[in-house]
């Protein structure tokens, strides 16, 4: 019976409650892959089967099979209902506490909350939106927007954080990111307002439709901050959210909707300062948030599954240093506007590398370039668990890079980079290496990968800015195992090259179905 629920547990992925038998045992809530986790007590945990509890989002089945085993390892399919149902000779180990954990704002939702409730921030409902860019009218100022708490309950423009406690379901927050159409006023003539409200009715369309009544929350600067002229308490609050914008953009709850659109002759999206800080924000948060660019989409003519699929966008997060000289060079209409983003990001980076737990960039597109920027960041990653590379493109020099960086990422518990395009060569070597770091072997997977391709970028440049590892020497150059006397590895080395005979792809696809929030599995 349990080898039946474990598959049909995988199967519907995550219906658990469903699918089990009724019994009068009680289950425990899963534990959340975003969410840090905090010590309850000064026992140490304990994993069964090499994986930890920490970073185990099926517990709750785990508990129902054996109550002796403390662990099931994220779904990959097949080989891990095997995992459940393995016989009680699996070894144990302890599992070390993470460094002084706390919950960070970009992963609580009483984050959200708190930020409304100090008023620096407004969130504006979608429905008011819609309702008000049907006139016609031009982008209104927070000013010119009643306020939520004279207003009726139901033509209220502003979620109040006493709503969004009360409300049945938890509302989609929407963060937009656009370019100001002219100094003086963000959209003087109603042209992104109108295009946000139609994208708005689309998307509460396709939401309702696939999970019932849903409302919006939209973050709209123009619209949710005090905007010129201000007065003293105004300019107080103006101030304030200044400082707060970074957990809007960052936090793993909201949606960033890029709006690219510039009328002719204005400074394109792409070169200004206030759009790139928060493209960098919300990239910190890997696959765990939803950036999409919206640019030129028809909301009227195409899916939202479709807007899904081909415009959502993953990067690799940026050092600060890194964000800090790329500002440099974005325009901005105001001087102190590249300090004031410099410190809002570092700030944002900090309380990121000091409790990321899980980063998810799988089936992201990547490859060896995107790796190498994210192994900039993964050495200041201290707590880092699980780390989930696989479905890309990496090759042979993302996983030499890898393999140089294990020993500096002491919390390390679970690696997938299989489905990716790496040799058999650097298969064995990552192998070896995570072996030779006795970290848990069945938290590693390898293979199948894809057939193997010229790399896209030699090792050097994959390696380029990468920091200091703790302990050991700067991260650069080739290993005399994969380069051979110091030499560039390069797509036409004999070690990079496919065996001879015809080339077979190794790839196996499961079948899968990238899907919007709420829509039914």
């Amino acid at each position: 019976v349990n080898v039946v629920h474990v598959a049909r547990y995988a199967a519907h992925d995550g219906n658990y409650r469903a699918l089990l038998p009724q019994s009068p045992m009680t289950l425990p809530t899963p534990v959340s892959y975003n969410s840090p986790m905090k010590a309850a007590s000064p026992k140490p945990k304990v994993s069964w089967g090499n994986t930890s509890v920490a970073n185990n989002k099926h517990e709750p089945i785990r508990s129902a099979l054996s109550p002796q085993r403390s662990a099931l390892s994220p779904h990959r399919g097949a080989r891990h209902i095997e995992a459940a149902l393995h016989s009680e000779r699996e070894d144990f180990h302890i599992a070390s506490e993470p460094k002084e954990l706390v919950e960070a704002p970009f992963e609580s939702w009483e984050g959200i909350l708190d930020l409304l409730e100090s008023g620096s921030i407004a969130l504006v409902r979608g429905s008011w939106l819609q309702a008000n860019a049907r006139v016609g009218r031009a982008m209104p100022s927070r000013q010119e927007i009643p306020d939520a708490a004279a207003a009726a309950a139901a033509a209220a423009a502003f979620w109040r954080p006493d709503d969004l406690r009360s409300a049945p379901r938890r509302p989609h927050v929407i963060a937009v990111s656009y370019a100001w159409l002219s100094e003086g006023h963000a959209d003087p003539e109603g042209r992104h307002f109108r295009y946000l409200s139609d994208l708005l009715s689309s998307y509460s369309d396709h939401i309702n439709r696939a999970e019932g009544e849903c409302q919006l929350a939209v973050y709209l600067d123009w619209c949710s901050m005090y905007q010129e002229p201000r007065s003293s308490d105004q300019q107080r609050s103006y101030e304030a959210a200044l400082s707060s914008i970074d957990v809007l953009f960052s936090h793993h709850s909201t949606q960033v909707w890029q709006l690219p659109t510039v009328l002719p002759g204005q400074e394109p999206y792409s070169n200004r300062a206030w759009p790139f800080a928060h493209n960098a924000l919300a990239s910190l948060s890997g696959k765990s948030k939803v950036i999409l660019n919206l640019e030129g989409v028809d909301p009227a003519n195409v899916s939202w599954n479709q807007i899904w699929l081909e415009r959502r966008i993953c990067n690799p997060p940026q050092p600060p240093d890194e964000v800090a000289t790329t500002l440099k060079d974005k325009w901005s209409p105001r001087a102190q506007d590249q300090a004031l983003l410099e410190s809002m990001y570092r700030k944002a980076y900090e309380s990121f590398v000091a409790n990321v737990v899980r980063y998810d960039c799988s089936n992201s597109g990547w490859a060896d370039k995107e790796c190498g920027a994210l192994c900039r960041t993964l050495p200041q990653c201290q707590n880092l668990r699980v780390l989930d590379l696989q479905g890309n493109q990496l090759g042979q020099p993302a996983a030499t890079v890898l393999i140089k960086l294990l020993p500096s990422l002491d919390k390390l518990e679970e690696l997938d980079v299989s489905n990716n395009r790496i040799p058999e060569n650097s298969v064995s070597e990552l192998e070896e290496s995570w072996n030779r770091l006795n970290k848990p072997s069945r938290s590693l997977y390898l293979r199948p990968q894809r057939s193997v391709s010229r790399p896209d970028m030699r090792l050097n440049d994959v390696m380029e800015g990468l920091p200091s590892v703790p302990g050991g020497e700067h991260i650069r150059g080739d290993p005399p195992s994969v380069s051979g006397g110091g030499e560039e590895v390069r797509g036409d080395t004999p070690s990079q090259s496919p065996p001879p005979g015809p080339v077979v792809d190794t790839y196996i696809e499961e079948p899968h179905l990238t899907l919007m929030p709420g829509e039914p599995r």
